[in-house]
């Protein structure tokens, strides 16, 4: 599936496969689009993983500027690591919550970093929060000249029901949407500075359902499948507004989807029984197969 000059795919393109820690399920991807896409679904070879990323490394030997936002566990995390070895003189920029819980991740970020004569800077954010991520942006903006990578991965499932932040948004629907477009819009006159700029949502690409465009925020009718069917139209159509505003044509918009990811998310939430005992029994069981 392309809009305009976005792709919407499972899988990514022009950026490093971090092999090991997600598994991909959908094939549906126009491979014409992306002719050097390597899609790791369940049992690719390794070896063809790090051709790949070689490739990558080939490809941008000039001084980068990443940007990460939820790179401190599951993909998110993993893709920062692998991009972290196969750029040199470069700066990775990682938003996170409370730098003292992942205080051993982030040294071992600077570790790796160092190897390779790159920086790494850890910028405190709540994600949920819109104002957060205007604090973040306002510090990149104040500090650099470009953004050549902009990578968003944060998320959760719901399980324990409908949470709101204090600035009135519904917390999964912020982190998967609201505050994504937020630090893209912010970040739009850095983008444009770079030679080959590339943007990354890691969400649920090429998936994309009806919704109810009567309740796009969902106040009425809030749900765990509605969530993810909104966020996931809402920034499909959004990435191809953005593209079309985009003069030059030089952006790319990537909606991603990753499949089942390695991480600790759904194990962290209670479920809850309002939907009812099934729906509670359903999800525990998940949370239990999932480690």
């Amino acid at each position: 599936m392309k809009f305009s000059n976005i792709y919407v795919m499972s899988g990514f393109a022009g950026w490093p496969v971090p092999y090991g820690k997600y598994f991909p399920l959908s094939l549906n991807c126009n491979l014409s689009y992306f002719p050097h896409l390597l899609l790791p679904v369940m049992m690719v070879n390794k070896a063809n993983i790090l051709v790949t990323n070689e490739q990558f490394a080939r490809q941008r030997k000039a001084c980068c500027l990443a940007v990460f936002m939820g790179a401190t566990a599951g993909i998110g995390e993993s893709t920062l690591h692998r991009m972290v070895t196969l750029l040199d003189n470069s700066t990775f920029y990682a938003l996170g919550r409370n730098p003292t819980e992942i205080a051993s991740k982030l040294q071992q970020l600077r570790v790796i970093a160092a190897t390779r004569r790159n920086k790494s800077v850890f910028v405190g954010t709540q994600v949920s929060l819109i104002a957060d991520v205007d604090a973040a942006c306002d510090k990149i903006i104040a500090d650099e000249s470009k953004v050549d990578y902009l990578c968003m991965s944060p998320g959760g499932m719901p399980f324990g029901g409908s949470v709101y932040t204090n600035e009135g948004l519904e917390t999964c629907f912020a982190i998967s949407y609201y505050s994504r477009l937020r630090m893209v819009s912010k970040l739009l006159p850095l983008l444009r500075r770079s030679p080959r700029p590339h943007v990354l949502s890691i969400l649920n690409g090429n998936l994309e359902k009806l919704i109810n465009e009567d309740d796009l925020g969902l106040d009425k009718g809030w749900g765990i499948a509605a969530v993810v069917n909104h966020t996931t139209v809402c920034t499909s159509l959004a990435f191809d507004y953005l593209s079309k505003q985009d003069e030059e044509n030089k952006i790319v918009f990537l909606h991603a989807t990753p499949g089942f990811v390695s991480t600790e998310t759904p194990r962290k939430t209670r479920p809850s029984k309002q939907p009812g005992i099934f729906w509670w029994v359903f999800i525990t069981t998940m949370q239990v197969v999932s480690g």
